[in-house]
C-alpha cells in the first residue's frame, strides 16, 4: 500500500469519519450510523491457505478499513477498500476478503462448538455448526478516489466470458456483486 492509501486508511479508520463516509455513501447522506455504534474489527487474515489461483501461500492479507457496527442485538461488519486506480480483478479481491472473513467466523464457531461439546452427530458434526447458527454479515464498499468514474468490473460475472452461454446456465454461474463509491459522485 502506498503512502497516499495509508493516510486515507488512517483517516477513514476514525469512527466519526467512517460513520460519515457510510452515511454519505450507503445512506445518501442520512445520519443512520453513529460513531459510538462502531467498534474495531480484526482486519488481518493470516495463516496457511490456498489462494483463488490455486497457489498455497502463508502470510497475511489485510483489509484497508473494517468496523463492527453494533446495534441492539445484531452486528454487521462494514469494510472499505480504497482504490486510486482501476483494478480489473476487484470483484474477485472483495469476494476473497469477504469469504476469508466468513471462513474465520465459521472456524471460530467450530472451535467453540467443539469446546462446548454441543454438536450432535451427522450434519452438525460435518458442518461444525448447528442449523440455527448464524454468522455476522459483511458489507464491503470500494472507495474509488482516482480520476473519473469506475469503469472496471463491478461484479464477478463481468470478468467471465459469458458470450454464447444459454440464459439458464448464465443465471446459475457464480457471481459476486461489488459496491463501488466514486469520489466524484460524493458531495
Amino acid at each position: 500500500m502506498g503512502r497516499k492509501s495509508d493516510e486515507l486508511c488512517w483517516y477513514l479508520n476514525k469512527a466519526e469519519i467512517f460513520a460519515d463516509f457510510c452515511n454519505g455513501s450507503i445512506y445518501g447522506g442520512r445520519a443512520v450510523i453513529a460513531p459510538q455504534e462502531l467498534a474495531e474489527a480484526q482486519k488481518h487474515y493470516s495463516g496457511n491457505r490456498k489462494r483463488w489461483e490455486g497457489k498455497r501461500i502463508s502470510g497475511s492479507r489485510s483489509r484497508d478499513v473494517i468496523k463492527l457496527l453494533c446495534r441492539k442485538d445484531h452486528f454487521i461488519k462494514i469494510a472499505v477498500e480504497n482504490q486510486d486506480r482501476m483494478n480489473y480483478c476487484m470483484p474477485l479481491r472483495c469476494g476473497e476478503y469477504d469469504l476469508l472473513e466468513i471462513s474465520r467466523q465459521v472456524r471460530r464457531l467450530r472451535e467453540q462448538r467443539k469446546r462446548e461439546g454441543t454438536l450432535k452427530g451427522g450434519e452438525e458434526y460435518l458442518s461444525g455448526m448447528k442449523e440455527t447458527d448464524r454468522l455476522i454479515p459483511i458489507v464491503t464498499v470500494v472507495f474509488f478516489h482516482g480520476k473519473g468514474k469506475w469503469t472496471a468490473a463491478r461484479q464477478l460475472q463481468d470478468m467471465l466470458d459469458m458470450e454464447g452461454m444459454d440464459r439458464e446456465l448464465e443465471r446459475l454461474a457464480a457471481n459476486y456483486q461489488m459496491n463501488v463509491v466514486c469520489l466524484e459522485d460524493l458531495n
